[in-house]
C-alpha cells in the first residue's frame, strides 16, 4: 500500500502552510477545494486511517478535477479493493496504468487488484514482474511478487524474493514483510 499512498509528483512540491494549504505532514489543513493533489493527499490520509469509503470519495473528487492524473485512479482502486469491490478496483487500476504505463506504482495497484479476482493471478503476476523491472530498487514490487508466489503455494519463489535487508529502502518508510510460508520453506 505504501506505493499507492505516495505522491508521484512529491519532488515537484514543497511543504506549504498558511496560504499554501499543506503542512509538513502533507495533509490538507483546510478543504482541498479544486486542487486534485490535495484531494489525493486527503484520500491517502483516509486510507491510512482505515476509512476506505471516505477515501474513495476523496479520490473521486481528485479524478473529477484531474481525470488524467493517475494517482487519483490508483487511490480509488485501493479504496475499492479495501471495500471488497474487486471488479471496480481492477477498472480503476487499469485506468491508472493506461494514464501512466511506465509507473511501477500503477502496475502494483493493478497486480494487487487482479490477485483478488477469479483467474486474475496470471495477469497479476505479469504486472508484478513489470513493476519489478521498472523499479528493482523499490521494495513494494518484490513484496507483491512474494505475495503472489505464496498464493500459488510456490514457497521456493517466495523465499527467493529479496527481503528488506537486500533492497534499498527509502528513508520515509521501511517495508519488511515476513511471510509465514517463508518460515516454513526455510525450515524444510
Amino acid at each position: 500500500m505504501g506505493s499507492d499512498i505516495e505522491d508521484p509528483d512529491h519532488a515537484r512540491y514543497q511543504d506549504r502552510d498558511r496560504a499554501g494549504n499543506l503542512a509538513r505532514d502533507h495533509v490538507p489543513r483546510r478543504s482541498p477545494g479544486t486542487d486534485p493533489r490535495s484531494w489525493c493527499l486527503l484520500a491517502a490520509e483516509r486510507l491510512e486511517r482505515d476509512r476506505p469509503e471516505a477515501a474513495l470519495e476523496a479520490a473521486r473528487q481528485a479524478i473529477e478535477r484531474d481525470p488524467g492524473g493517475e494517482w487519483g485512479h490508483r487511490l480509488a482502486g485501493l479504496a475499492l479493493e479495501c471495500l471488497g469491490r474487486a471488479a471496480e478496483a481492477v477498472a480503476a487500476a487499469r485506468e491508472a496504468v493506461r494514464l501512466a504505463p511506465g509507473s511501477w506504482a500503477a502496475r502494483i495497484r493493478l497486480g494487487g487488484a487482479l490477485r483478488r479476482t477469479p483467474d486474475g493471478w496470471r495477469e497479476a503476476w505479469a504486472e508484478a514482474r513489470k513493476a519489478v523491472a521498472f523499479a528493482p530498487e523499490e521494495p513494494d514490487p518484490h513484496v507483491l511478487v512474494g505475495d503472489l508466489a505464496l498464493l500459488r503455494g510456490d514457497h521456493e519463489r517466495a523465499v527467493a524474493v529479496p527481503s528488506g535487508d537486500v533492497l534499498r529502502i527509502t528513508p520515509k518508510r521501511v517495508v519488511v514483510r515476513e511471510y509465514p510460508g517463508r518460515h516454513q520453506a526455510r525450515a524444510r
